[in-house]
């Protein structure tokens, strides 16, 4: 794997006016990353319904997973989010920043064995719920 930071190593974004639709990431592995400021998969803006499952994400110096959008990317501000996903497996952060961008909505999150994602030791602990989050449902998770 390549360990220079500030790259993400999986990412899918939405930025024309067609919605990124049926997108599935499944067995990945991804660990020892040196992430700098990014995640080690992201999936930003419109991309409307997405499959996560069987990824194993460890022992990386940032966020493993990121469901993100409004960061201004797709042409039309109301489908400038990823939306309608599920999320198996992963270490696991929801939301956003302030109320102007981003924000994750309408995600079900289970089955997930959450172990050492902190590797930084922000406090941010395996489950981060920031800014912004809308019906998400989390189930089966755990540490």
């Amino acid at each position: 794997m390549c360990s220079s930071a500030n790259r993400r190593r999986i990412a899918v974004y939405g930025n024309s006016a067609t919605s990124l639709k049926q997108i599935v990431i499944i067995q990945n592995e991804l660990y020892n990353l040196k992430l700098g400021a990014s995640e080690a998969m992201a999936i930003n803006e419109n991309v409307d319904g997405f499959r996560i499952t069987q990824n194993i994400v460890h022992d990386n110096n940032n966020i493993g997973i990121d469901i993100i959008g409004f960061e201004g990317i797709a042409p039309n501000p109301a489908q400038d989010q990823a939306r309608n996903g599920v999320i198996q497996a992963a270490g696991i952060t929801l939301g956003g920043n302030d109320e102007d961008r981003r924000r994750t909505e309408n995600c079900i999150i289970k089955e997930n064995k959450l172990t050492e994602n902190n590797a930084k030791h922000l406090g941010y602990g395996e489950i981060n719920l920031a800014f912004d989050t809308r019906n998400n449902e989390l189930h089966s998770d755990l540490n």
